[in-house]
């Protein structure tokens, strides 16, 4: 009886083992051997609650508790037909060794003692535990019993399990059919409507109990009613699905649309049963494709009133359509260029752009935007152009004058460099400033102060409420005084200065005061000690009266001097001085020869270059030109002996001058003489101003020493050649910062490493080095930024300043860039937003300016009026917080709003951007019909999900790629995904096995796609992700978008495998068992539980002499 493996379910395979089996020993005769397996019958089969009685027909031969042979029924057939005579023959003679065993450990599933059996062509096989003791026999018969009651038991289990499916498929039916988002009608065979839906009575306003038989058609809209009704008729009479769009007049008056569809239903033998069919109210999709109508009118409406060139171009670049505003500037007639291509009329580089980025837009399906110059020599047009595709192989070019736009823009870049040299400049300045910050409100208080380290009056930072500040720290005269200016600076906007004198311990001080406003609450008051800056003025004045009563001599001598030819030039050579002697000595007059170049003026040309070459070296810090005789050049041209000698000397602004001496040398004698007067008289000049300059040195190094900046001067080893330490900078070790010693020894490694490597490129450069860093003094973090400046090739002067505090000063410098800013942002943002409304708002609610697309909105429009007077409570709040979150974040905000609009509900997408800290930019975009669409679609999916749900079977759905395009749970649990995610985009070729069964699976969705008629019935196999084939049942329809088009494939399958199983092992029980029959040698037979034969072996006839039958 020979086992087949796809017979034997997975179970228990211990409850095949036919236990305490006959056991002799090896010297066991064989006769009583016979006999006691003819009277000895195995005790029960695992589990113990069933009952056989099979006969082992065997004897298993045992020594010292190990299988030593096995004697079974074929070995007493083999001895009785060799006639061999058994008495006194024992059983280890005969019996069959060595003998076949299966340990339990490896005894895991009855296909394992099948295939030993069937493997080794024995029908008995020993099984032992780990020791090799007998535990029991498998047998062919053990096998098949234990397999029959075991698939028994599971055909019980899954008939329960079915019956549980069904039941709860049946729930989800009706809860579909109750909840559904769709009218639901099911009719009859004849047509006559037996049932709706509560849903299908919501949408057409009849009842369940007025919709039965025909009553429904008294719910369309009478001019619906005739078509519908002989549609209907006609369907059902060809036994035809059937699709409509139709319209339901309620009791009140209200009309809906539908959309509807029935199909046929039919049973197993395709007798028709009645009709199933849905219907879904589209009155609102009407409603939006009467507003899209409508708004293709405003569309075109809007295009006819713009500004542009708008064109219609095919992807080979032929043109199509023009639509043009009369003023946009073309070239000759427009019509005539409609059919030509755009190569002969753009000049060939614009050509080859215009035909490229056309190619790239039809590729990217996006927006593609480009800049073209059509400037001529006398005009100058530059254009915009935005290539939009708008089909297949067509695109839309929207061209747009900007030469106005190019050259703001050029203005726009040309102030951009000067605001940012001018911040370059201010920040310089701040940072250097000792001045003291103060930002004080309306009244006087004060909230916040920097700086001051040169201010020496005390200013307290915080202010008791019961008076200002400013009362507190300043005479009363001085105190009104203040206020009045900042009164008077939040008034006019415009900053105020004054200066006020004070005493301090008896000293007499100066303070220049600024005040400049910063809201209009607020001012920013700078306070500068000016005491030095007054008493140096004073010194200064002094000063230049001696210098100018000194200079006035100087001229006095010149002019007086005829016989002395007297120039000045400046370091570009141009003359700044002309004595009457020079207009004397060579012809011109003073007002002729004012602002002329020295070589143009009386220089020979043959000596022209030497003498640019040599002046230009002596200004850059080169030779002096030496005193000599000279050849120079009248006005007239003619030559001029003359000893000529040369100063350089620097003027009050630091500025070098070259002054030359011309003598005629004629009178070479008085010219010596008035030379050598002229000499002493320029040293004396030469000693005046360099005591002047050492007195302003003295006066600068004083004015070094009280800056609050750490000042080093170091050398290219790190070695410290001058310090001076400011008070407002803190050092790491100050009481070893002396001359002569190491950066490495004051500093920590990283830090003095840094600074040298800075040191030293400020030296190969020659380019002042600068760089910002962060220290940890005292457990304080500090953050300062360090200046190097190359002194000579080996010096280089360092400067540390203390930069904690300079955000806030940056913050106020920057206040005239951020409002350029926000109003280039103002600009850009309202132009990216068309068409939408459009709103500047300040922060507190006010609408500043608006713009929309359409004129009858504007009425609409809260110009100059807060938005509490145009918005109802609930949205004003919402709108008002994202205004001022935007304000206070500078972050983009979005939200979505809805209000009731007539009998229509209004969704809006407000998104909010700031333009600055004082207004936002409002973007307000009808999303109504979006939402409308969403709402349908969310609808439409909700259903869609609960009917898979429904389906207790793997659903799935593909494009026509075959590429899935989504599933069930139940259909990922199959194939071994954890979400729907792992599924979408893959095919059958990443999911399945073999390559083979991916093919089949993608042969059968291309057919039901080609055809477009459902596939029922389809067996397939699947290797599932344990590596287990199953067999599959699978049905496959063609997937539809709303045009009926087919776009994919939906499918549902069922797992097969065990009813497969069954059929396959019953084919191979009855062909084993007709085997067996045929190959017994015993009379076998089958009978019924009435007694009667149901099969008999060959056997029967030779042993009764007739047929079986």
């Amino acid at each position: 009886m020979p086992v087949s493996l796809l017979d034997l379910p997975p179970g228990d395979p211990f409850a095949a083992i036919l236990r305490n089996p006959l056991v002799v020993s090896p010297d066991t005769p064989v006769l009583e051997t016979i006999t006691q397996m003819s009277h000895v019958t195995a005790r029960g089969v695992s589990p113990p609650s069933t009952t056989h009685h099979l006969r082992p027909n065997c004897a298993v031969v045992m020594d010292q508790q190990q299988v030593m042979g096995i004697f079974t029924e074929q070995d007493v057939v083999y001895l009785t037909a060799q006639q061999q005579p058994l008495k006194g023959v024992t059983i280890g003679e005969v019996m069959t060794q060595p003998v076949i065993t299966l340990t339990e450990a490896a005894f895991t599933d009855l296909s394992v003692a099948a295939q030993q059996l069937q493997q080794h062509q024995i029908r008995h096989l020993p099984v032992v535990d780990g020791q090799g003791a007998l535990v029991g026999v498998v047998t062919y018969e053990s096998l098949h019993q234990t397999a029959t009651q075991q698939r028994l038991r599971w055909q019980q289990t899954a008939r329960q399990q079915a019956a549980v499916q069904l039941q709860a498929s049946e729930q989800r039916y009706a809860s579909l059919v109750a909840t559904a988002p769709v009218g639901i009608f099911h009719a009859d065979a004849e047509g006559h409507c037996i049932y709706v839906n509560d849903c299908w009575s919501q949408i057409t306003g009849v009842s369940l109990d007025a919709a039965l038989g025909e009553g429904w058609q008294q719910g369309l809209h009478p001019e619906d009613r005739d078509r519908i009704v002989l549609a209907w008729n006609q369907a059902t009479a060809n036994q035809h699905p059937l699709q409509f769009e139709s319209r339901f007049q309620h009791g009140n008056g209200t009309v809906r649309w539908v959309k509807g569809q029935s199909a046929v239903e039919r049973d197993a033998q395709g007798q028709i049963l009645g009709y199933v069919g849905t219907i879904t109210d589209i009155t609102e999709h009407k409603e939006t494709e009467a507003a899209l109508a409508a708004s293709e009118a405003h569309q075109r409406a809007l295009f006819s009133a713009l500004p542009d060139l708008i064109l219609r171009v095919s992807q080979t670049g032929i043109y199509l359509e023009f639509v043009t505003n009369p003023d946009f500037p073309v070239v000759g007639n427009l019509g005539d260029l409609v059919g030509t291509h755009v190569a002969e009329s753009l000049p060939p580089p614009i050509a080859s752009q215009r035909l490229a980025v056309i190619e790239r837009a039809l590729q990217t399906r996006s927006i593609q935007i480009y800049e073209q110059d059509l400037s001529t020599l006398n005009n100058t047009q530059i254009e915009e152009v935005r290539v939009v595709p708008c089909g297949a192989d067509e695109v839309l070019l929207l061209v747009r004058d900007i030469s106005d736009r190019k050259r703001l823009e050029a203005e726009r870049q040309q102030a951009q460099a000067a605001l940012r040299l001018s911040e370059q400049t201010n920040r310089t300045i701040v940072e250097a400033m000792p001045d003291l910050l103060i930002r004080m409100d309306r009244a006087g208080y004060y909230h916040q102060m920097a700086g001051g380290s040169s201010v020496q009056v005390k200013y307290p930072a915080t202010s008791p409420a019961s008076e200002p500040d400013l009362y507190r720290v300043l005479p009363a005269a001085l105190a009104e005084q203040r206020l009045a200016f900042a009164h008077q600076a939040l008034e006019t906007g415009q900053l105020q200065v004054y200066e006020q004198p004070f005493e301090v311990d008896g000293d007499q001080r100066w303070e220049e005061v600024r005040i400049a406003p910063l809201t209009d609450q607020e001012v920013l008051i700078i306070i500068r000690d000016v005491t030095e800056r007054t008493r140096l003025e004073a010194e200064r004045k002094r000063t230049l009266a001696i210098l100018e009563a000194s200079e006035q001599r100087f001229r006095q001598l010149f002019e007086a001097t005829p016989q002395i030819s007297v120039q000045g030039y400046d370091r570009d050579r141009q003359l700044i001085y002309w004595n009457p002697a020079s207009e004397q000595l060579y012809g011109y007059s003073s007002t002729e020869a004012l602002g002329q170049k020295l070589e143009d003026l009386i220089i020979p040309p043959e000596m022209r270059a030497w003498v640019v070459t040599a002046v230009e070296d002596w200004v850059a810090g080169g030779a002096a030109v030496p005193a000599s005789e000279l050849t120079l050049m009248d006005k007239q041209g003619n030559p001029v002996e003359v000893f000529s000698s040369h100063v350089m000397l620097n003027n009050l602004a630091g500025e070098p001058e070259m002054y030359c001496v011309d003598i005629n040398l004629s009178p070479l004698k008085q010219a010596q003489t008035q030379l050598r007067q002229l000499n002493q008289t320029l040293e004396a000049q030469v000693i005046e101003r360099t005591a002047a300059l050492e007195e302003r040195e003295a006066r600068y190094r004083a004015l070094v020493n009280v800056i609050p900046d750490l000042l080093i001067r170091i050398d290219t080893d790190g070695t410290y050649l001058d310090v001076i330490t400011g008070d407002g900078v803190e050092l790491f070790n100050p009481d070893q910062i002396d001359l002569g010693v190491s950066i490495y020894d004051v500093t920590p490694f990283a830090h003095a490493q840094e600074r040298m490597d800075y040191v030293h490129r400020a030296l190969q450069t020659r380019e002042v080095q600068s760089y910002d860093y962060d220290l940890i003094i005292n457990g304080q973090k500090i953050s300062e930024t360090a200046r190097i400046v190359a002194i000579n090739d080996t010096e280089a002067l360092i400067i540390v300043q203390d930069i904690s505090e300079r955000a806030r000063l940056e913050a106020a410098v920057a206040e005239r860039a951020t409002a350029l800013r926000a109003s280039e942002a103002q600009l850009q943002a309202m132009i990216e937003a068309i068409p939408d409304l459009l709103l500047r708002v300040a922060p507190d609610g006010t609408c500043l300016s608006s713009m929309y697309p359409s004129d009858d909105a504007q009425e609409f429009l809260p110009v100059q009026r807060h938005l509490s007077e145009v918005l109802p409570p609930e949205l004003l709040q919402q709108q008002l917080n994202a205004v001022e979150r935007a304000a206070a974040t500078g972050a983009l905000q979005v939200y979505e709003h809805r209000f009731q609009k007539g009998d229509c509900m209004v969704y809006e997408e407000v998104r909010v951007s700031a333009i600055s800290a004082d207004e936002v930019l409002l973007m307000v975009r009808d999303i109504t019909q979006r939402k409308q669409i969403e709402k349908a679609l969310h609808e439409s999916q909700r259903f869609l999900q609960t009917v898979l749900d429904t389906v207790p079977l793997p659903v799935f759905w593909k494009d026509r790629n075959s590429v899935f395009l989504g599933g069930t749970q139940k259909l990922l649990d199959a194939v071994g995904l954890q979400s729907e995610a792992d599924l979408i985009g893959k095919t059958d070729f990443d999911l399945v096995a073999t390559q083979a069964s991916a093919i089949a699976y993608r042969t059968d969705d291309q057919q039901v796609m080609e055809s477009g008629i459902a596939r029922l019935g389809i067996e397939e196999t699947l290797t599932g992700p344990d590596g287990q084939q199953n067999w599959l049942e699978t049905h496959k329809a063609p997937l539809r978008n709303w045009a009926g088009e087919v776009i994919g494939v939906v499918g549902i399958f069922q797992d097969i495998t065990q009813r497969k199983q069954a059929e396959i092992a019953l084919q191979t029980k009855t062909e084993e068992l007709d085997r067996f029959f045929a190959l017994a040698l015993d009379m076998l037979c089958i009978v019924d539980d009435e007694g009667r034969f149901i099969h008999l072996n060959h056997q029967w006839e030779q042993t009764l002499g007739h047929p079986p039958d």
